[in-house]
């Protein structure tokens, strides 16, 4: 029998891996930084964080497939070289822009989809029958992470600390971390060797409709939420909220961003999950609604940059639920990355036409309306695509395979 114990470690080195790699998210600091210090255009800020983000959804394509061939410690490792790696090339970079893009955004968005799919898919093999609560446990770290990160990032500013060596700092904090929590990183014997990893080649399964309401509603939110996280700093700042609260925004959207995980992961083992993605697109809305007419309010700040982070969360959640529940647990990591690619769509064009758009009319209004423009376009969509039922897996086989997994794991 398994140690119940050794599930626990890995549930947790995991939350860690995601703790580090969220850090993504709180990028608003340093975009301001590099605006202020740096002379960059938002559209230059907005571009690099958009790259990570479609390079971490790119790698998820093959990073996956690497992870069930050489499981997820050696993946998560080869996460940890890109993440040292893209950070130091930012550091010897002086500001130069084509360096940073190329450490920050194309390495850094590598490492993130290496240990993202290494620390996604290994504590839900380990927990089959908790599969949205553990998915939201997990990968609620990687909205954590944003609040440590903005809170140590801008405690190292307000220390006259040069932004280029904090990149070095965090580069070699975090990648110790990730590294050593990468070597606790196992599945259980039961998914090991085991033959069901035939991928359902593409063109089939977007024959799906389904599978194509979920890429239309993962891109409608995300885009519209990467809108914001990309700009969030700046956005406060332009609104005249103060410095101090415009900081604490980020992080108060980084808690609504990891509590919402847990939540909504809890939630999609109970509720419709159709219903549940619907709601969340409709609250965007209304949220975005409201910044548009209260956004100058310093109270409103946090409770938008609150609110806005709970739903986004809903995201990185629902959906890996829904897969799992749809396809299995084993092909989640070869099926998942295509519904999760057009996040990384959403995250290039998101942040970078909200730059754009600023950087020609000094206004991040405009940007809010075509949010919510994605957003009521992908909403009936999603909704009249969406059908429950699923006609590639087997429900009565993977039944059964969940009764042997719970055996072998000692679950009963």
């Amino acid at each position: 029998m398994i140690n119940k114990n050794n599930r626990v470690i890995i549930l947790i080195a995991s939350l860690l891996i995601k703790i580090c790699i969220g850090s993504i998210y709180s990028w608003s600091i340093y975009a301001q930084d590099l605006i202020k210090n740096y002379n960059f255009y938002a559209f230059q800020t907005q571009i690099i964080f958009g790259v990570a983000i479609a390079s971490f959804t790119l790698t998820m394509l093959f990073s996956g497939k690497i992870e069930r061939k050489y499981g997820p410690k050696v993946t998560s490792l080869i996460g940890v070289f890109f993440f040292i790696s893209g950070h130091i090339t930012a550091w010897l970079s002086k500001g130069n822009f084509i360096f940073i893009i190329l450490g920050l955004g194309i390495f850094f968005g590598i490492s993130i989809g290496f240990c993202y799919v290494s620390a996604l898919t290994t504590p839900i093999k380990w927990y089959p029958d908790k599969k949205g609560f553990i998915s939201g446990i997990a990968v609620g770290g990687f909205g954590f992470g944003a609040i440590i990160h903005s809170f140590l990032v801008q405690y190292l500013l307000n220390r006259n600390i040069n932004i280029m060596n904090i990149f070095l700092i965090i580069g070699l904090l975090y990648g110790v971390i990730i590294l050593i929590c990468s070597l606790f990183l196992s599945v259980p014997k039961a998914f090991t060797n085991n033959t069901d990893y035939n991928d359902i080649k593409f063109f089939e399964l977007f024959k799906d409709k389904s599978i194509i309401s979920l890429s239309v509603a993962m891109f409608a939110g995300t885009f519209s939420g990467l809108l914001i996280i990309g700009n969030l700093k700046s956005i406060q700042l332009f609104n005249g909220i103060n410095e101090f609260l415009a900081v604490l925004s980020v992080s108060i959207f980084s808690i609504g961003n990891s509590s919402g995980r847990i939540f909504w992961g809890y939630l999609s083992d109970k509720l419709s999950r159709k219903y549940l993605i619907s709601f969340n697109l409709l609250f965007t809305i209304l949220l975005f609604l409201l910044l548009l007419f209260f956004g100058r309010y310093q109270l409103f700040s946090l409770f938008f940059s609150l609110f806005i982070g709970f739903v986004f969360a809903s995201n990185f959640v629902l959906y890996v639920s829904d897969i799992t529940y749809r396809y299995g647990i084993n092909k989640l990591g070869s099926i998942y990355p295509y519904i999760f690619l057009f996040y990384g769509i959403g995250g290039i064009l998101g942040p970078s036409i909200g730059g754009i758009i600023f950087d020609m009319t000094r206004n991040y209004n405009y940007s809010v309306l075509i949010s919510i423009i994605i957003c009521t376009l992908g909403l009936p969509i999603f909704f009249l695509l969406y059908k429950t039922e699923n006609k590639f897996l087997n429900l009565k086989q993977e039944t059964i395979k969940k009764n042997i997994y719970e055996k072998y794991l000692n679950f009963k």
